[in-house]
């Protein structure tokens, strides 16, 4: 709902336009390297059942809600997308190293970022930053 001021008619409405799709920016880098992987802190509650220090009861609960959508199998954490297939889950260097391969070698065809994305998930490969990640890798590509 809009609150229109008495005695006006219209309001101005500007729209933008932006160059690049919208789900590139929608999520913020979440894996700082000093700190561990992204998945550092479902992997040990997982593992031990322990949230991390400096959580709040909040953070804890949404730590819990979280790891709901993971498993542990041998040590490799796991997401579980609804289709029941597990994507591994990898850190940013092998997150570099999958690109890399799914873009130029396995698949060769240099396809752009929201493909290169859905075909890093059929290979079974997660990352919380995965659409975004592929969108920029693929404009750093001087080939493409």
């Amino acid at each position: 709902m809009i609150n229109i001021p008495n005695g006006m008619d219209e309001m101005p409405l500007s729209i933008e336009t932006r160059q690049e799709a919208a789900y590139v920016h929608a999520i913020d880098d979440v894996e700082p390297d000093e700190h561990g992987p992204w998945f550092s802190d479902i992997l040990r509650y997982l593992q031990t059942s322990e949230y991390p220090p400096h959580f709040s009861r909040k953070n804890q609960r949404g730590l819990r809600l979280q790891s709901t959508n993971f498993v542990l199998e041998g040590g490799i954490l796991y997401k579980r997308p609804p289709d029941g297939l597990n994507l591994r889950c990898v850190n940013k260097q092998e997150a570099q190293r999958v690109m890399d391969t799914v873009h130029a070698r396995v698949c060769g065809t240099h396809i752009n970022g929201k493909m290169l994305a859905l075909k890093v998930i059929r290979f079974w490969y997660y990352w919380a930053t995965l659409e975004r990640d592929c969108y920029f890798f693929v404009k750093r590509c001087p080939i493409c």
